[in-house]
């Protein structure tokens, strides 16, 4: 996978990283929790709840639109959790959204 573009903004919000993957776009979302001791197997991922999941639908109708000659686009999320100084687990969720429509 490349990065092409971090902090995309249009009227809905943001998307972390632009990238690309085998010559599919790919629109990745990071979330993060800091949690230090004990506790420490929090998943920000499910902090992503139904208006979350349209909201980052909108963002890849958007960025569809504001890119015609891509066929689709894959939404991704990278989940972060500190857990400790210097520490951190990540998840990536490869096509963590899709759309029938």
């Amino acid at each position: 996978m490349l990065a092409l573009e971090r902090d995309w903004r249009c009227a809905v919000g943001e998307v972390d990283v632009v990238a690309e993957d085998e010559g599919t776009p790919v629109l990745v979302l990071v979330k993060t929790a800091r949690r230090l001791g004990e506790g420490s197997d929090l998943m920000p991922e499910l902090a992503i709840d139904k208006a979350e999941q349209a909201r980052c639908r909108r963002l890849a109708l958007l960025w569809l639109a504001v890119h015609p000659e891509a066929e689709g686009v894959r939404v991704d999320v990278i989940a972060l959790n500190i857990v400790g100084e210097r520490c951190a687990r990540l998840r990536h969720l490869i096509g963590a959204y899709s759309w029938e429509e």
